[in-house]
């Protein structure tokens, strides 16, 4: 069925809404699919090509709503396995920039260029220009945003963006989207309040992607330089920790740890040899204890402090300092 209310097609009342129900196993699955999207949303949602894997059992269910705000339109997604395509040779939303975030199941997108999946917590923006190829898998649950591209400056550095939704940038857009969704079933906004809420929208996603950028593994050398800068002069933090460093750095804590995959530690390894060497560089210009050095570089205590010396300088803390007064 279709929920519509109004006659501007970008009332936020306007609310195609598409149930499917198809068998797996019937002969002609493939045209119920089409026939029944057709039949329920009409010109309102153009049908993309689509088809179902013949290996699928029981039924294939597809619960589409759409909320329009203008030239810009959100959409809540469930669906079983499923194939398709998109993208300008198959003329469904080309030219637009599309963002997903996936609550369960998978999603994949393939071009020429790129292939990218996207599972449960994960995000995957990308410019609906060249073809690409989908793959839904079983029991996926997603909210779409979709814009013209010419509304947004999207990067440069490929034509699809994944990452994390559990960045500052990502959780604010999400939390725009669903507010959205939320006012936008009860009464119909105003033209002023569409517009504000369009430009919103665009806004964030713009904001979101000027984040995401540094999810390109070409960058990861820039940001595991910013990271150690930021752990230098933080050292003494206790709260000092990849979430920490994250949010500071204005990325995931999945793309911190990517960025350090290449370097010869991680970046919690980088805070303990720092820390290490600071303490060692405290017991040589200072009167302080073993324990009070210890403390300031938060180790568990100083047993634990004395280890991790030794295991790195092949002699415990006291051991330094007696062969440091030696000499002198």
């Amino acid at each position: 069925m279709v929920r519509s209310g109004g006659t501007d097609s970008g009332d936020t009342a306007q609310r195609p809404l598409v149930e499917i129900t198809v068998p797996y196993a019937h002969e002609r699955r493939n045209e119920l699919l089409i026939s029944q999207w057709r039949r329920q949303a009409g010109s309102l949602l153009p049908t993309p090509p689509l088809r179902l894997p013949p290996h699928g059992t029981g039924d294939y269910r597809l619960r589409l709503q759409r909320l329009s705000f203008h030239d810009v339109f959100i959409e809540n997604q469930y669906s079983d396995a499923l194939l398709g395509s998109t993208g300008t040779a198959h003329g469904h939303l080309a030219d637009h920039v599309i963002a997903h975030f996936n609550f369960a199941g998978r999603m994949t997108y393939a071009s020429e260029r790129a292939t990218v999946t996207t599972r449960p917590g994960e995000l995957c923006t990308r410019r609906n220009g060249a073809a690409w190829k989908f793959e839904v898998g079983r029991g996926t649950h997603a909210v779409t945003l979709a814009l013209p591209a010419g509304t947004i400056r999207f990067p440069s550095n490929g034509p699809i963006l994944a990452g994390e939704q559990d960045t500052a940038a990502a959780r604010l857009l999400l939390a725009h989207l669903r507010a959205c969704t939320e006012v936008g079933e009860g009464a119909p906004l105003g033209n002023a309040a569409r517009n504000a809420a369009r430009n919103a929208a665009v806004e964030l996603l713009q904001g979101m992607l000027d984040d995401q950028v540094i999810d390109d593994p070409h960058l990861f050398p820039t940001l595991a330089k910013a990271a150690r800068d930021l752990v230098e002069s933080r050292l003494t933090d206790p709260d000092l920790d990849p979430r920490a460093i994250a949010d500071a750095l204005h990325v995931s804590v999945r793309t911190l740890h990517r960025a350090f995959a290449d370097q010869q530690t991680s970046i919690m390894e980088h805070v303990r040899q720092r820390r290490l060497e600071r303490a060692r560089a405290d017991l040589l210009s200072t009167t302080w204890t073993v324990a009070e050095v210890a403390a300031r570089w938060h180790f568990h205590d100083s047993s634990h402090f004395i280890r991790a010396h030794k295991r790195r300088y092949g002699e415990t803390p006291t051991a330094l300092r007696r062969r440091a007064r030696a000499s002198a």
